[in-house]
């Protein structure tokens, strides 16, 4: 998430934009600054995400690990309750199964341990849960780990290195997005070769990030590719400083 700019010296000390520029920067113009900051820039045919390559098998053995994006309410207006399943392997994240589903809470609720159950079922032992700490997922945190899953309430941007001053909060989702299209690029990140029912819907989601309807599938796996990969969003430097020149 860094930029490919480096700082500027001028007469031994560092001049130009500062860091609380850039922060808002990338904020007021996230896919601008993909491009002039970061060299990414997006694709017309898929704005961000491009790539997913495939697995044959899964590795027989590895940590399962699900991500929860939870919806406000149910409606016909209203966010998808989503669910990943992976397989964290060699390296690698297996995307083995997506639960998409507008419901209310205790349906939600249900499908949460359902879900977490299943994947006991398949790989012998509890998966570790992400869920993002916002809507009904503070409530699905406490229900799951009630029911005894390993359960995290995640909030994205916690660990971001803000300046003093620097506005803090959950960054925004493109700028989020940036650092993890690269573990789709090296095959760190895959999707099954065989047709599932959730595969073609999921594929097209993200490729029409940000552009798209929905992006529940997106947050879903940007927070599970932060977690694994210790992903931030934009690491600011520790002094004030200038990528570029003025």
């Amino acid at each position: 998430g860094e930029s490919y700019w480096e700082p500027e010296v001028v007469n031994g000390a560092l001049r130009g934009r500062s860091a609380k520029w850039l922060q808002e920067e990338q904020e007021r113009d996230p896919l601008g600054f993909m491009t002039q900051w970061q060299a990414r820039p997006p694709s017309a045919q898929g704005a961000i995400f491009r790539y997913f390559p495939e697995y044959e098998e899964l590795p027989e053995e590895g940590e399962v690990l699900q991500s929860w994006d939870t919806a406000f309410e149910k409606g016909a207006r209203a966010d998808y309750n989503v669910c990943g399943t992976w397989l964290k392997a060699r390296g690698k994240v297996y995307l083995i199964d997506v639960f998409r589903q507008k419901c209310e809470f205790a349906e939600l609720e249900e499908h949460g341990a359902r879900i977490a159950a299943g994947a006991v079922a398949q790989w012998g032992h509890k998966p570790f849960i992400l869920v993002e700490n916002k809507s009904s997922g503070a409530a699905l945190v406490s229900k799951l780990r009630q029911a005894g899953f390993p359960t995290k309430a995640y909030n994205p941007g916690e660990s971001v290195p803000y300046l003093k001053g620097v506005r803090r909060g959950t960054p925004d989702l493109v700028i989020r997005a940036g650092p993890v299209v690269k573990f789709f690029d090296s095959g760190q990140v895959m999707v099954p070769k065989e047709w599932k029912p959730w595969k073609e819907p999921y594929i097209s989601e993200l490729k029409a990030f940000p552009h798209g309807r929905h992006d529940d599938q997106v947050a879903m796996t940007v927070q599970l590719l932060e977690w694994v990969f210790h992903t931030q969003p934009l690491v600011l430097p520790k002094y004030e400083v200038t990528y570029g020149r003025v």
